[in-house]
Parts: structure tokens; C-alpha cells; sequence
């Protein structure tokens, strides 16, 4: 009866922990993460004119989108700094006095990695792609609204996510937008196009542009066409745009993830690979928390003599690390030279081994605690 509730303690005690340093460490990487990516992708769409609000919603999704990925380091460091703290004050040491093992200790944090791996889970399932897909929408939105305004005068516009109009004068005339001076920029992946005009119309809410007495330039790769216009006319096709910002892999309900693979299973090309790649991270990426925590908790007790700066920066570059190795592997299944499923077989053989041999060093160094 005295050892259980020795036990219950003692389990409590160690979970307390561990959920205060990861909420800790979530908090400081949610900060400088999601800043840092939020201001990157708020750099992209700002040449849309969204508003505070629209800026402050993608931000907040922007955390949602990097959650997956500031879970398992959060964790990762929250094992970490507990085993150190307990290690700096002695208390491991006074654990040990008392009669307690490594076995132990695992226990309570079998527990709180079991915790992290649901989590890790909602995360990957359901926040990430759900974070994405609201970003592409909130940016669908962004495009349709800014080709629905009136173009302003001596001010840089964008017309969808690729054009940018400048103008000295506007002004209406019979239901038409007529404008004086024009400057339109236009960039593709591989292509650039500038025309200059004295005048200009534009109709059908800017999906067609005629331009009078101009110049185009034209740029593909290396080469540099010229062109002088008397008349020129060209329509901006709204459906291909939309088709452009179409939903991604990562942004895709599972259901049109399946209809995906479903459609490319015939021909085995490289997009099968990558969206049956998508489908099997959905559900297995939690389950790589499991060995990661494990190998950060014997970890724990091997570091010895480190200070909390060096823990901390070890901490951080064993987990990238593995993060990076993770993610090579990842893109072997994506590409189709392993199948999608044997990446994490391989991640988990390879961490198998790690685990192994952190095991036997400390059985060696310190078997009576074992």
C-alpha cells in the first residue's frame, strides 16, 4: 500500500513536470516560429491589400499550419530540461537513495508520450491541413476582391497574384473604365511581360484589357522580344487563375486525397507517390513521437556536466537532426524510390538503434539503476 502510493507520488509529481517545461517550450517556439513564418507569408499577400483582421486570422492559422512541428520539439526539450533540472538539484540521485529505477521513471513518461502522441495526431490530421486550406481560401478571396475594385490612379495595384497595374488617370466613359498612362507587369515561372501604353480601356470587371499606341517587352529565359503596338488586346482568364490557386496536397481533405491517388494509382507517376506520401504522413507521422521522446529521455540521463545553454542548443540540434534524416526520408517515399510506408519503417529501425545503444551506455556507466 505505502509503495503505490509512493508511486502515484512519484508519477504525479514527474508528469507535473514534463507539462510545465512543454508548455513552456511551446510558448517560446509558437512565439518565434510562427511569427518568423507568419511575417513571410503576410509579405506574399500583402500586395492584395487584406485587412488587420484578415492579417491577424492568418497569423493565428499560420500557428496552426508549424503546430506539428513545435509539438514533438517542445516535447523533445521539455524531457530534456526536466532530466537536467533533477540531475543539477540531486534529485535523481535522492530517487535512486530511496529505491526507484530507471524502469521507474519511464513510466510516468511512457504517460506523457502517449499525451504527445494524440496531440501530434489532432495536429497533423486535422489542424495542419485545416490551417492550410483556410490560408489558400482566405487568399482566393483576397484575389476575387482585388479584381473587383476600381483601379486607383498613381498607385501600384495587383491584379490576381501574378500582374501589376499602374496608371496616371482614370476615369468612366459609357459603362467603360478608360485610363491614360498605363504600366502592367506580368510574371509567370519562366516568363516576363511588360506593356507600356498612352491609353487604355478596361472591361468586364478587368478581365479585358485594350491597350492603344504601346510598347510590349517580352522575356523568356535569356531571350528579349519587342513589340510596338498600334491596338493591343488581351483577356485575363479568371477561371485559370482560380484553377492556379486551386487547392494543394497539403491543403486537401482526406476524402479528395483519396480521390488523388485514386485517379493517379494507373499510372504510378511521381504525383501518385507524392499524394500517397500525404495520405500515409496523415497517419503515421504522430507515431514517430514514440522513439524520438525515447531516445530524448535516455538522452536525459547521459548528458552529464552540460550546462542549460549547451542542453538546450544540443537539445536543438539532435532534434533537427532527426528531423532532417525524418524528412529525407519522407521525400525518398514522395519521389517513388521507397515506397511511402517503408520511410517510416526505416525511421523506426533507425531510431531502434539509437535507443540500443543509448541502453547499453548506460547500463554500462550505471547498471545498478537500470
Amino acid at each position: 500500500m505505502v509503495y503505490f502510493k509512493k508511486m502515484k507520488v512519484f508519477f504525479r509529481y514527474h508528469f507535473r513536470e514534463y507539462f510545465y517545461y512543454f508548455l513552456l517550450f511551446t510558448g517560446i517556439f509558437s512565439f518565434v516560429i510562427t511569427l518568423l513564418k507568419g511575417i513571410i507569408t503576410v509579405q506574399k499577400i500583402v500586395e492584395l491589400e487584406p485587412s488587420f483582421k484578415v492579417v491577424g486570422a492568418i497569423i493565428f492559422l499560420v500557428f496552426g499550419q508549424v503546430l506539428s512541428f513545435i509539438i514533438p520539439l517542445s516535447a523533445f526539450m521539455s524531457i530534456l530540461f526536466h532530466l537536467y533540472r533533477l540531475r543539477v538539484e540531486n534529485e535523481i540521485l535522492a530517487f535512486f537513495s530511496l529505491g526507484f529505477s530507471l524502469r521507474d521513471f519511464l513510466r510516468p513518461f511512457l504517460f506523457f508520450c502517449l499525451f504527445i502522441t494524440l496531440l501530434e495526431f489532432v495536429s497533423t490530421f486535422w489542424i495542419t491541413p485545416f490551417s492550410k486550406r483556410t490560408q489558400k481560401k482566405i487568399k482566393i478571396f483576397l484575389v476575387k476582391k482585388s479584381l473587383s475594385r476600381p483601379v486607383p490612379e498613381k498607385r501600384p495595384v495587383y491584379i490576381g497574384s501574378n500582374r501589376c497595374l499602374y496608371i496616371i488617370k482614370a476615369y468612366s466613359e459609357k459603362g467603360e473604365e478608360k485610363v491614360k498612362g498605363i504600366l502592367i507587369l506580368e510574371k509567370d515561372q519562366d516568363k516576363r511581360r511588360i506593356f507600356l501604353a498612352k491609353e487604355g480601356s478596361i472591361k468586364n470587371k478587368k478581365q479585358d484589357f485594350i491597350l492603344f499606341d504601346g510598347w510590349g517587352f517580352f522575356k523568356k529565359n535569356r531571350e528579349i522580344e519587342v513589340l510596338k503596338f498600334g491596338s493591343y488586346h488581351f483577356v485575363l482568364n479568371l477561371q485559370e487563375m482560380e484553377e492556379k490557386l486551386s487547392y494543394s496536397r497539403g491543403e486537401k481533405t482526406l476524402k479528395e486525397l483519396k480521390k488523388e491517388i485514386l485517379s493517379f494509382k494507373k499510372q504510378h507517376s511521381h504525383d501518385y507517390y507524392k499524394c500517397l506520401g500525404e495520405y500515409y504522413y496523415r497517419f503515421l507521422n504522430a507515431s514517430i513521437i514514440p522513439p524520438l521522446l525515447l531516445i530524448a529521455f535516455f538522452l536525459g540521463f547521459i548528458f552529464k556536466g552540460v550546462q542549460k545553454m549547451g542542453i538546450f542548443f544540443l537539445g536543438v540540434a539532435f532534434y533537427l537532426l532527426f528531423f532532417i534524416i525524418y524528412n529525407f526520408l519522407i521525400s525518398l517515399g514522395e519521389s517513388g524510390a521507397i515506397h511511402p510506408g517503408m520511410s517510416y519503417i526505416i525511421f523506426y529501425l533507425l531510431s531502434g538503434i539509437i535507443i540500443a545503444f543509448e541502453w547499453e551506455f548506460l547500463k554500462k556507466r550505471e547498471g545498478k539503476i537500470l
